[in-house]
């Protein structure tokens, strides 16, 4: 399932994450360009002078920004409507922050930015934007937040996998069960607010990411016990025969 969110649509908080290294990943899926912005996340002050975010730009590039207007973004694949991509974003306190792009096929696109940074006055943290002609208008999944600067590889875990692969430094994970999943599921307490009445879609095309099962191999380990039932010669009882495997 993922979160759809219509115009003026957002989920908020008020929180200090982005005025320090972090990193962010999602599915995301635009159904339309809004009129100005196609913000996916931001952070920023209470009168909207100062921020730092991901968003969609006018030439369809996937862009990370700031309130000096500083920006970058890959030149392929384009971040377009009707379509699934993997966003990413990892930012160090100071500079450099570098962005990523993957469509559904492994096509991936990435920049960095030194002028992107963090600023101090970012004390709302908001996915999507409460206010007409800014926000995404779409759907999304699998947000996921750390207060620490993730590699490539680390993203590229995560991208198969709804479910965090990395759970040190999880700062908030958002799976959207349904439209009105607010809650923080990394067990941390950082629960949304809602702005409007964000509603349910489809997921991305991704698996929960459970534990690898090989054929063949018992499901649990360490120790595992088969227990057989075996017909005794003697009418009317029963033996059991008991296996244990143990799994290092």
């Amino acid at each position: 399932m993922a979160v759809v969110f219509a115009d003026a649509q957002s989920y908020a908080r008020t929180d200090s994450l982005l005025t320090g290294a972090f990193s962010f990943c999602a599915w995301v899926y635009r159904t339309s360009d809004n009129t100005v912005d196609n913000v996916v996340l931001w952070g920023h002050n209470a009168g909207f002078t100062s921020y730092t975010g991901i968003a969609r730009n006018a030439s369809n590039r996937c862009v990370i920004f700031d309130s000096t207007t500083a920006y970058s973004a890959p030149t392929s694949p384009e971040f377009s409507t009707n379509a699934w991509y993997f966003i990413a974003w990892a930012q160090p306190a100071a500079s450099n922050g570098q962005v990523w792009i993957w469509d559904t096929s492994g096509t991936m696109g990435t920049a960095s930015d030194g002028a992107v940074r963090p600023l101090a006055d970012n004390t709302i943290l908001e996915l999507g934007i409460s206010f007409s002609t800014g926000g995404l208008i779409g759907r999304a999944a699998g947000v996921k937040l750390w207060n620490a600067v993730l590699t490539e590889a680390e993203f590229v875990n995560e991208m198969r996998s709804l479910r965090p692969r990395r759970t040190s430094n999880l700062y908030l994970w958002s799976p959207f069960l349904n439209g009105a999943d607010t809650v923080d599921h990394s067990g941390n307490g950082r629960s949304w607010t809602a702005a409007g009445s964000p509603t349910s879609g489809d997921g991305p095309p991704v698996g929960w990411g459970g534990v690898k099962h090989v054929i063949g191999a018992p499901a649990l380990v360490n120790p595992i016990f088969a227990l057989t039932a075996l017909q005794s010669p003697v009418a009317g009882t029963c033996t059991m025969r008991v296996r244990a495997r143990i799994v290092v």
